[in-house]
């Protein structure tokens, strides 16, 4: 009983950032319970906080030597702290991380000097893309700074990269960033060698590889009069087809797991009025024969859709509630993360717009889904509507919403952009702590 209320004083310390009087305690009870891990765990935390690293990871590991120290509540307190590995340093500015398909390399942007003399490096800034090995190592800038580049993926055989770039000033404020046109771009990572595929005054967004390396999908606007079309061209013939019609806005087009089919989202509400509508729809069309079919109807906002690698489901984030009580449902508001199966014909909500959810993908094997989201309290009664302003964590859960599962915890830093390899248990993702810009890390 007085170790407990003792104990309870030092989390309030904890609570209100006096790590210092929290440490002494701290000490002070590992002399007098020095068998008790959540002492080590909190004082491991302790250090933490003050950014000495080295002590942090010396108390964690006396933990585990502490008998009885192997609980779940043990185990989940020191992964908040542990289950990250940076890769490339967060004194840089990196974005848009993914995978090659056989989970061996990464893929990212990343800003390393202040290009526009504003005085800092963000997002406004010239990046470089690079390319890094998993464990860390082995990292390449294959195509410098001199450009602002985003949007890098590998092609499936590992050979290609496409990215998109902006290299003239199409804004004409004296300075080439992030609001510029880019064009769609092509790397042959074995040459070396890079060619444009489509230019900037075209404006393709959302590239991506079929799965036989020969073809890109994106979407593009064809003239200022029209809507976003997708289309896909060819790789070494440059020839370009249309694959749906630019009558309506389209937008985040893939490939189906077996290239038959592409999935996309489609804005089509209000269209016989002559205006753009408010909601975005789900849509699979089949390349061979055109049929289309919709998955989500776009009285909702739905965005961000992907199949599943078996290519029997789709998963969507889709706001469907007026979640920050500002009377309009609208972009502001919490995505839900939905999955419908294209066997039966049915949608189910697998997590719910209580939280700020993004970046969802399936794990290699189909069974879970992982994405970005704020704080989960333990229990029902205390879960309030999370949003945007809040730190991030990543989590998963099974294709029912169930066994919901924190896999970098949004205790101490934010986390952006997760991508799930294709081969191995690993999420890449961005993330800054206090007093840095956005590393990229591993877990």
């Amino acid at each position: 009983m007085l170790f407990r209320f003792k104990f309870n004083s030092v989390i309030k310390l904890l609570r209100n950032n006096r790590l210092d009087e929290a440490c002494n305690s701290l000490l002070q009870l590992i002399k007098l319970y020095p068998n008790i891990p959540e002492l080590y765990i909190s004082l491991a935390k302790v250090y933490f906080r003050k950014g000495l690293f080295q002590e942090c990871k010396n108390y964690l590991l006396k933990t585990t030597t502490l008998p009885k120290w192997y609980t779940k509540n043990n185990v989940t307190e020191i992964l908040e702290l542990t289950n990250w590995k940076m890769l490339f340093p967060n004194r840089y500015f990196c974005r848009e991380p993914s995978f090659s398909f056989d989970g061996n390399k990464i893929v990212f942007i990343a800003a390393t000097e202040d290009t526009n003399n504003d005085g800092k490096i963000n997002i406004s800034d010239c990046a470089g893309v690079y390319i890094i090995n998993r464990d860390g190592t082995g990292v390449e800038c294959v195509v410098p700074n001199k450009y602002y580049n985003s949007s890098a993926v590998f092609s499936y055989d590992g050979r290609y990269i496409c990215f998109l770039s902006a290299r003239e000033d199409t804004d004409g404020n004296g300075i080439i960033d992030n609001f510029d046109q880019q064009g769609l771009y092509l790397l042959d990572l074995t040459t070396g060698k890079e060619k444009l595929l489509i230019p900037a005054r075209y404006r393709p967004k959302h590239p991506s590889f079929s799965l036989d390396s020969k073809k890109i999908i994106f979407t593009c606007w064809q003239s200022p009069t029209a809507y976003s079309g997708v289309y896909e061209i060819e790789i070494d013939s440059l020839t370009t087809r249309r694959l749906v019609e630019d009558k309506y806005e389209n937008a985040f087009p893939s490939y189906s797991p077996d290239g038959s089919k592409i999935l996309y989202v489609s804005w089509r509400t209000d269209y016989s009025l002559g205006v753009v509508g408010k909601g975005s729809g789900v849509y699979i069309k089949d390349i061979i024969t055109g049929e289309e079919f919709n998955v989500a109807p776009s009285y909702y906002i739905n965005s961000f859709p992907v199949f599943s690698p078996d290519g029997k489901k789709v998963a969507y984030l889709s706001k469907r509630r007026d979640t920050n009580n500002d009377g309009i449902i609208n972009t502001l508001d919490n995505d839900g993360i939905y999955l419908y199966d294209l066997r039966s014909k049915k949608e189910k909500c697998v997590h719910s717009d209580n939280y700020y959810n993004k970046f969802i993908n399936f794990t290699a094997d189909g069974k879970y889904i992982v994405f970005l989201s704020t704080w989960h309290r333990k229990k029902d009664k205390d879960i309030v509507r999370r949003d945007y302003f809040e730190f991030k964590g990543i989590y998963c859960c099974n294709l029912n919403g169930k066994e919901l599962k924190q896999i970098v915890s949004d205790k101490y830093y934010g986390c952006a952009s997760p991508k799930v390899s294709p081969k191995f248990n690993e999420v890449v993702y961005t993330s800054f702590r206090k007093d840095t810009l956005r590393g990229l890390y591993l877990a």
